[in-house]
């Protein structure tokens, strides 16, 4: 997690992207709620309404046609305007703050959030199929650490099936998901030899996500 200042001198707490885009499915609804929580998501999908000074005629601002603009209006045009930008920057800086160094050299040269976050999303679900291999790859050799000290052991579990479905569901994401069947075979193999499995479901790799309170799918051997 990474914090970064928003409006108001407070903080936004957002899961930072990972360079190849496999936490993903976690990355992309935490950052919607992040910044929405500030009002940022209209920035986001390009919905906001940029605010516009007043049209000049002969170099005075008029509010409406042969109406001029009093001084309130225009100082409550500038301060809506100056709120816009300071938003549609602040949206930017989080996004450009918790993506890979390269990504984000890349999207630099863009000039709206919008499409700084195209450009994010269509790198994280584009996946080339060597990249969706690799990524396949690597939830199929997952194994399960072991310890004999029970706290570690039971972190080390969290963090394996943590992993685990972030990897599980950046497939889907990209369109090569594992089925659950599969899924499950994968979640069994992973697991110490000092597990069992005692029970399965076909829905396990829904019912996993993973949370660890679902392992009485097995059974530590005595």
């Amino acid at each position: 997690m990474d914090t970064i200042s928003s409006l108001n001198s407070q903080t936004l707490v957002i899961l930072k992207l990972r360079d190849d885009g496999s936490n993903w499915a976690d990355y992309e609804p935490h950052a919607r709620r992040a910044m929405g929580s500030k009002g940022l998501v209209p920035h986001l999908e390009g919905h906001a309404s940029k605010p516009m000074l007043y049209a000049e005629v002969n170099g005075i601002p008029h509010a409406s046609p042969g109406v001029e603009a009093t001084s309130d209006q225009i100082e409550a045009k500038e301060k809506r305007i100056s709120d816009y930008k300071q938003r549609e920057f602040l949206a930017q800086h989080c996004v450009i703050s918790l993506i890979s160094p390269w990504l984000a050299q890349t999207i630099m040269q863009l000039t709206t959030m919008k499409d700084m976050w195209d450009a994010v999303t269509a790198d994280a679900t584009t996946a080339s199929m060597l990249h969706q291999i690799d990524v396949l790859n690597q939830l199929q050799m997952m194994r399960c650490p072991s310890s004999p000290d029970a706290k570690v052991h039971l972190a080390k579990v969290k963090a394996h099936f943590t992993l685990m479905t972030e990897r599980y569901e950046y497939l889907h994401v990209t369109k090569s998901p594992v089925h659950n069947s599969i899924y499950i075979m994968i979640i069994i193999s992973s697991m110490p030899e000092i597990f069992e499995v005692i029970d399965t479901k076909e829905d396990l790799g829904g019912d996993m996500c993973g949370e660890v309170g679902n392992l009485h799918l097995v059974r530590q051997l005595g």
